[in-house]
């Protein structure tokens, strides 16, 4: 039993058509979906999948026949309701139209994709001027959350060392002043009144080095946090080897 959900262009479900049966009798008849070439279907993989194949039997149950798709439009997207992308133009290829081969289900490869939902356009028959799809269904695999929590991580480190540098940047201008007034001050020179500011620009420097602290700790947290949910998922898909933060 799939749990791909197909819809209408009305986003209505279409009933049985991703239940799982691409057996060939009579009995299926009641999968029969007819379409008109440019009627689409969207289906909904139920979870994010990296899928390069598209499983799909049409025509009769018995001999397939000149209603079965010929040439198909097939689209991503991360919402039913779009905006779509093109991904590739796929062919029904059959031996012939009127043989038990030819009502058998059939695997239409593409380039590998990640996709939460596939829109499938009809273009054309093998000669019938309606169109017949009994059952499909996208082959793939779960795509994991370890790119995603990879990717989160880099960014939190990312701002660690934005605040570090940013520190550095206000710390070394300070030291720098210092340098400056003690060396006018060795010369003679008042410089008494220059230390104020100086002592202000200090005293902000340690509030945002207290500030930069209590941010560590949250940027902490959330890569504990991180950690633990990629040991979860490492759990679910196996080992992961060669991790490192870029």
């Amino acid at each position: 039993m799939s749990s791909q959900i197909a819809y209408n262009s009305s986003n209505n479900i279409i009933q049985l058509l991703t239940n799982g049966d691409f057996s060939t009798n009579d009995n299926v008849s009641h999968n029969r979906l007819d379409l008109s070439p440019g009627n689409l279907i969207k289906v909904d993989l139920g979870t994010e999948m990296s899928v390069d194949k598209l499983k799909i039997a049409g025509g009769n149950a018995n001999w397939g026949g000149n209603e079965m798709p010929k040439n198909i439009k097939l689209h991503s997207s991360n919402s039913l309701d779009g905006p779509w992308e093109h991904i590739a133009d796929l062919e029904y290829i059959i031996n012939g139209t009127s043989n038990r081969d030819s009502a058998e289900a059939q695997e239409i490869s593409f380039t590998e994709k990640t996709m939460k939902f596939a829109m499938l356009t009809f273009v054309s028959s093998h000669g019938n001027p309606g169109i017949v799809v009994r059952q499909l269904e996208f082959i793939g695999k779960k795509v994991s959350n370890y790119d995603n929590h990879k990717k989160d991580i880099n960014e939190s480190c990312s701002k660690i060392t934005e605040l570090f540098e940013e520190l550095n940047v206000d710390k070394n201008s300070v030291i720098k002043c210092k340098e400056i007034l003690e060396i006018v001050n060795s010369k003679g020179v008042d410089v008494s009144s220059s230390f104020d500011p100086l002592t202000t620009q200090s005293n902000n420097i340690q509030s945002m080095i207290n500030g930069f602290n209590e941010k560590f700790k949250n940027i902490s947290l959330d890569l504990k946090n991180l950690i633990n949910e990629m040991e979860i998922e490492c759990n679910k898909v196996g080992p992961l080897n060669d991790f490192k933060i870029e």
